[in-house]
């Protein structure tokens, strides 16, 4: 094939794709539920992942409202975590969520966060500390779950 109809197809396919990828992202938006029906805070399946999704739809499509969807998300996890049982699962429990309320709250100083991250990190490493010899050694639930927020959220510094 010519360097030339190479050029042209992958034109044609980038914009075909692209056009097909901006229908697919808003049927995926719309199929997002509204914070009041999810049914957790985790990253697994609730409230932290619609966040998270949202989020980095609003930075790649330019639409702030998606932005400010996620952080109801984010307040509506901070509602379900008091109803939860709490786990050292970086995918279905605090940790996760956690983890997704420091990255926008970074990115977009909410003030009701700082002190819900406070709050999470003692419990976090109050039951590192009181784990002994019963730590689970696993990425999703367990103590690399919680090393993978650690060195994710904090600086170099204070992981040491």
């Amino acid at each position: 094939m010519s360097n030339n109809l190479a050029v042209a197809n992958a034109k044609a396919f980038g914009e075909v794709n692209s056009e097909r990828v901006a229908c697919f992202a808003r049927n995926l938006i719309a199929q997002v539920p509204e914070p009041r029906d999810s049914r957790s805070a985790s990253v697994s399946s609730g409230a932290a992942l619609y966040a998270l999704f949202l989020s980095e739809m609003a930075e790649i499509s330019d639409q702030p409202s998606l932005k400010v969807k996620a952080i109801e998300q984010l307040r509506w996890g901070a509602e379900l975590l008091d109803t939860e049982v709490l786990t050292s699962s970086l995918y279905q429990s605090a940790p996760g969520y956690a983890w997704v309320l420091n990255l926008i709250a970074a990115e977009h100083g909410l003030p009701w966060a700082e002190e819900l991250l406070i709050d999470l990190d003692d419990l976090f490493f109050d039951s590192f500390r009181n784990a002994g010899d019963t730590l689970n050694i696993d990425l999703i639930n367990g103590v690399c779950g919680l090393l993978v927020y650690v060195v994710v959220n904090y600086p170099p510094e204070c992981v040491k």
